[in-house]
């Protein structure tokens, strides 16, 4: 995940619920609810990398900048996923939720805010986490075009904004990426981190 420097620093939590175009759904078309399902589920077998593969990347990669971007944005969300724990207790989230969350998607920043897709929608799982206890797994699905195919935009662990530990757990992981991609936590940056540390409200409003 080479942009998730840039993902910590510039909330691109919230740059890909801006990108869903506003759109917060449990439903949805059939084949977008059912990647989302094979997600979740690859996700909660440890699949991590497996999911990196179902994801949307910018078309005009070469074959060797896709691999490579599906590689380190694998990467990343198992760097995440390890920080969070074994999943269990999966189950379709249809209320409303308030938590801060920490993920990725392919792309860089600048790419994610230029796309405009066909169509856009979220999906909101509850999940165990056995490091961080009760949370969530949002999930961004997208068809670029009306002929493409969907696929998986991000992928995002969450906390509930109500716990205290919620907020001081997701600062720490950042931390912890930042250091493992060797970024030096200076104190400007963890003013930024502090920062853009936002919570996200499902659904959008």
């Amino acid at each position: 995940m080479n942009r998730l420097t840039t993902v910590l620093l510039t909330a691109a939590l919230t740059v890909a619920t801006a990108t869903s175009a506003g759109s917060s759904e449990s439903d949805g078309p059939a084949s977008a609810r059912s990647l989302a399902a094979r997600a979740v589920h690859s996700l909660s077998r440890g699949e991590i990398r497996s999911v990196a593969g179902m994801m949307h990347y910018p078309p005009t990669y070469t074959p060797e900048e896709r691999k490579k971007d599906m590689s380190s944005t694998g990467e990343g969300l198992d760097l995440i996923a390890r920080e969070f724990g074994e999943i269990s207790a999966i189950q379709v989230h249809t209320g409303s939720a308030l938590f801060y969350e920490l993920g990725g998607s392919g792309g860089d920043v600048p790419y994610l805010s230029s796309l405009s897709p066909h169509y856009a929608t979220q999906y909101l799982y509850k999940a165990k986490f056995s490091k961080r206890g009760d949370g969530y797994i949002r999930l961004t699905v997208i068809q670029l075009t009306a002929a493409s195919p969907y696929e998986i935009l991000g992928v995002y662990f969450g906390l509930p904004a109500a716990n205290a530990h919620s907020k001081p757990a997701i600062l720490e992981i950042t931390r912890k990426q930042l250091i493992h991609m060797q970024v030096p936590i200076t104190p400007e940056v963890d003013r930024q981190i502090k920062e853009s540390l936002k919570p996200v409200r499902y659904p959008t409003q």
